[in-house]
This record gives C-alpha cells, sequence and structure tokens, in this order.
C-alpha cells in the first residue's frame, strides 16, 4: 500500500511544488505527468519507507511484548527510544529522497546519495522543521481524546502533505 500511495504522492508533490512557486497549474496534465515520469522512483521510495517502518514498528512491537512479559529493565527502554530515533530519521530521510525526486531529474543513485547528503549535512535544523512541522498533530494524538483524536487523524489525512513538505521546498 505503501508503493501505491508514494506513486499518487509523486503527481501530489508535483502540484505543491507548483502552488509553492507560484506557477500555473491544471492539475489533472501536471498530475499525471509527474507520475509518468517519477512514479517508478516514487513506488522504489514508497517501497523502501514501507519496510523500513515495518522493521522498526515489528522491533518495538517485540521489545515492548519483551518488557512486559519477561525483564522491566531500562535497556529495553533504550531499544525503544533507538527504534524511535530510527523511525523518526528514517522519516525525515523519506521526505527529503521525494522532495529531490519531485524537483529534479535524476537517478535513483543520485537521489539515495544526494539526500542522504542534504539530509545529514544540516541533521538537526532538518529533523527539527520536519518535527515542529508534524508536532501540532503529534500532541493531538497524544492527548489521547476520541475528538483529538479523530481530528488528528483527519488533519493527515488532509493537511499533512502540505505541512511537511512545503517548508522542505521553501
Amino acid at each position: 500500500m505503501w508503493v501505491l500511495a508514494f506513486v499518487g504522492l509523486s503527481g501530489g508533490l508535483n502540484v505543491i511544488r507548483k502552488l509553492a512557486w507560484s506557477d500555473p497549474v491544471v492539475f489533472k496534465t501536471d498530475f499525471f505527468k509527474r507520475i509518468k515520469t517519477s512514479g517508478k522512483q516514487m513506488a522504489l521510495i514508497g517501497f523502501m519507507w514501507g519496510t523500513a517502518y515495518a522493521l522498526i514498528r515489528y522491533a518495538i512491537d517485540w521489545l515492548g511484548f519483551y518488557y512486559q512479559v519477561f525483564d522491566d529493565s531500562y535497556s529495553v527502554i533504550f531499544g525503544i527510544l533507538v527504534c524511535l530515533f530510527l523511525l523518526v530519521v528514517t522519516f525525515c530521510y523519506t521526505v527529503y529522497m521525494c522532495c529531490m525526486s519531485s524537483m529534479y531529474n535524476v537517478d535513483t543513485k543520485q537521489l539515495l546519495i544526494g539526500a542522504f547528503k542534504l539530509y545529514f549535512a544540516d541533521f538537526f535544523l532538518a529533523t527539527g522543521v520536519i518535527v515542529l512541522s508534524v508536532s501540532p498533530i503529534l500532541i493531538l494524538l497524544l492527548l489521547g481524546f476520541a475528538y483529538t483524536t479523530l481530528l488528528a487523524y483527519f488533519s493527515v489525512f488532509s493537511l499533512l502533505l502540505g505541512i511537511v513538505i512545503i517548508p522542505m521546498f521553501l
């Protein structure tokens, strides 16, 4: 499902990029044009993100189970924090790859290397911008009320792409 989502994301990013730069937009033409040119690359990014996300979530779930059943030591909590840190880094790196893929016509090797260099050159600034842009949604989720959780899910589906990607484009 992540692969399909990222293929659609390639068209949406082109439209958002044009809107951020005040270029004229014909939604249907611009959307499908970018899917045709960078759909395969974004599908690969979606596959890599989905695989990394599934593995990290599996590790977090397994460590949580291990913490509850066998051992309640601080090393398990440290392992969960390391997994959460890896999840944040993977998310931020994926945002950089998506931005690069939508702005430049580069091959996959150049995309992976270029996004890695750009992200880790300004690691703290880039992570801070992305985490701050996602923080309103995270705060709504952490409150734990039914209404705030529904509002957070609605925000994710309707606003998250623009909230995260537009500061990276600009």
